[in-house]
């Protein structure tokens, strides 16, 4: 029997992505899906042998590999793959992982001062080691005691953690007003940063934005522009900004994000640098998550692109095909082509 969709459901898929069901058809021994993604239409058939099928009280569809007998890693962001052989060696672990039962296996190694193993009753659990940098390229600054970030006289914060990444770019996590965490990003090239007293100053190299003071032995924001700082123009001519769909993100995932976003449209910016700066983020984020997970969040962004109707369409279309670019690029494990130094 077919089933036509009226309304937008969604299709999730084993590896953590989701699509667009237009009609599914169910069988005897299995069940299939016309789905749309990226444009472009797509079929599915799942075997009840190979794959369970839930539903959601909201009418989406969740399809799962049955399990085979193999044990399981769990990954920190929730996807599972099938695991048949662990081996700790003296720098590394290799892992023998497939996706799905059908898959074939492969063999992740990864650095053991960077990623730790632990085997649990119902399988193996991959976690970061805490304190430890693992992001090749990067480096934790300013580690040796407590520090704040002077947002405006009289105002500091706490700082959480400093990191500057090989991109020229550096990254301030500190503590909100409401005790939660929120992160501040600036190019070095345009940004500098000083430590005075146990406290970080953030300046602009150019005085177009920020009138810095010299003030008790250090600098201080003076004048700063809002509209320039929270809403830049590369990002304010699109609606809605481009915050709305970063601001739930993860750094390496914002980041890659905000370069796509501002490619080709921010002053002084080349856009191939850019494009360059979102590929290096999207390949650590793949070394962190995997190829497919990361092909899920940038289709995921995309759809969201036409859910929330970002405009104008000639800007919102050029924000779509980069994200398809990426997107065939990890698929086709040509990311470091869009890096200068590894081209």
């Amino acid at each position: 029997m077919d089933v036509v969709f009226l309304r937008p459901v969604w299709l999730y898929l084993p590896d953590g992505s989701k699509e667009r069901i237009i009609a599914q058809t169910g069988g005897d021994k299995g069940i299939s899906f016309d789905s749309v993604q990226a444009g472009v239409e797509r079929k599915h058939y799942f075997k009840y042998n190979d794959y369970s099928i839930t539903q959601t009280e909201r009418g989406d569809y969740v399809v799962s590999p049955v399990d085979d007998g193999c044990e399981k890693i769990y990954y920190p962001n929730g996807v599972y793959e099938y695991v048949s052989k662990v081996v700790p060696h003296d720098g590394f672990w290799e892992v023998h992982v497939r996706r799905y039962p059908s898959s074939e296996w492969r063999v992740e190694c990864w650095n053991r001062r960077c990623v730790s193993l632990e085997h649990k009753r119902d399988g193996w659990y991959r976690r970061r080691i805490v304190g430890y940098q693992i992001d090749p390229g990067c480096e934790l600054k300013f580690t040796d005691g407590p520090t704040r970030l002077h947002v405006f006289d009289d105002y500091d914060v706490p700082v959480r953690k400093v990191c500057r990444y090989f991109t020229g770019e550096w990254c301030i996590w500190y503590e909100a007003e409401n005790g939660g965490e929120a992160f501040l990003s600036f190019d070095e090239q345009r940004y500098e940063l000083t430590l005075c007293d146990d406290t970080l100053y953030v300046t602009e190299k150019c005085d177009d934005i920020f009138d810095t003071t010299e003030k008790n032995g250090g600098v201080w924001w003076g004048n700063v522009h809002e509209n320039e700082v929270t809403h830049p123009s590369h990002y304010a001519s699109l609606t809605p900004e481009p915050i709305t769909f970063i601001r739930d993100r993860d750094y390496l995932t914002g980041s890659a994000l905000k370069y796509i976003f501002r490619a080709g449209h921010k002053n002084g910016a080349d856009e191939n640098v850019d494009m360059g700066k979102a590929a290096w983020y999207l390949r650590e984020l793949v070394a962190e998550q995997g190829d497919q997970t990361v092909i899920a969040i940038l289709r995921n962004v995309y759809w969201d692109t036409i859910d929330r109707q970002l405009a104008p369409e000639d800007r919102a279309r050029e924000v779509r095909d980069r994200l398809t670019e990426f997107v065939s690029a990890i698929s086709r494990d040509h990311l470091s082509n869009y890096i200068p130094e590894e081209k």
